[in-house]
């Protein structure tokens, strides 16, 4: 019917196992999800049944697992044997792929969330890391000369208006001692038994070209930080909030700021 048709459905078939394994089983009903003419449908069923088709499919996966795996390594590695399940429920829920990097990576990130939230999945650690990565990513796509000029001339507001988190730092609250336990799971080790719980916070700063900058806050100030990213400061230019807005970790919330992310 169309080369475009044709593609599609060996796109699909290449994206599915399950699909293929019931093409192999009764190909009509699988082919008629498809615009195909019978010398297609011919083709791509001596396709799919070829041995060699299954080369197919783990190219097709690799490619697709590739980014998640790379930049979510540390959550991929707590997931250990649940990993291959998870991935299989996501590409159920979303079976076609988004070949960007910036919208798949973060779309994965949240089927994961979802999947804690509503108890689905459960891991002491996964959320808070799981968040430093999404995080640690979302500032290298952002376009950081820009924001940096446009965020200088907005600290001329303070003291007297409401602040915002820098659009070039996140903070990620833990429950663990995120130092230890990050370093950890970039060996790909397991996470001690004795690793500290409590309340605390790292920031991840992206206003440097040259890397993304990490480091902790004390409790009082990285909670009051974590307040005002979830939108609930009033700028009152006490010795508090100076603190913040003097590194420049947080800043006078006026103009929307430039934050759309690079292509990826």
């Amino acid at each position: 019917m169309s080369l475009l048709e044709f593609q599609r459905a060996l796109a699909d078939l290449a994206a599915s196992p399950q699909l293929c394994r019931e093409l192999r089983a009764e190909a009509g009903p699988v082919l008629d999800r498809w615009r195909l003419d019978p010398r297609e449908r011919t083709r791509v069923e001596a396709a799919v049944r070829h041995p060699g088709w299954v080369v197919n499919c783990t190219l097709w996966r690799a490619n697709r697992l590739g980014p998640i795996y790379t930049l979510l390594s540390r959550s991929c590695y707590l997931l250990g044997d649940r990993f291959r399940d998870e991935v299989e429920r996501f590409w159920t829920l979303h079976p076609r792929p988004d070949f960007m990097t910036r919208r798949e990576v973060p779309r994965f990130g949240a089927f994961l969330h979802e999947r804690l939230r509503s108890g689905g999945l459960r891991d002491p650690y996964l959320d808070e890391v799981l968040t430093f990565e999404l995080a640690f990513f979302e500032l290298g796509l952002l376009p950081r000369r820009q924001i940096a000029a446009e965020t200088e001339e907005a600290m001329e507001a303070f003291p007297g208006t409401p602040l915002r988190l820098h659009p070039l730092v996140r903070v990620i609250r833990f429950s663990h001692d995120p130092a230890p336990l990050l370093d950890v799971l970039r060996r790909f080790q397991p996470v001690p038994a004795d690793l500290a719980a409590g309340e605390f916070y790292l920031v991840v700063d992206g206003r440097q070209a040259e890397e993304r900058q990490m480091g902790t806050l004390p409790p009082p100030l990285g909670r009051r930080l974590h307040d005002i990213a979830a939108g609930g400061s009033v700028a009152d230019g006490s010795d508090e909030e100076a603190r913040l807005v003097r590194p420049g970790l947080a800043v006078p919330d006026l103009a929307p700021i430039s934050t759309e992310a690079i292509a990826v």
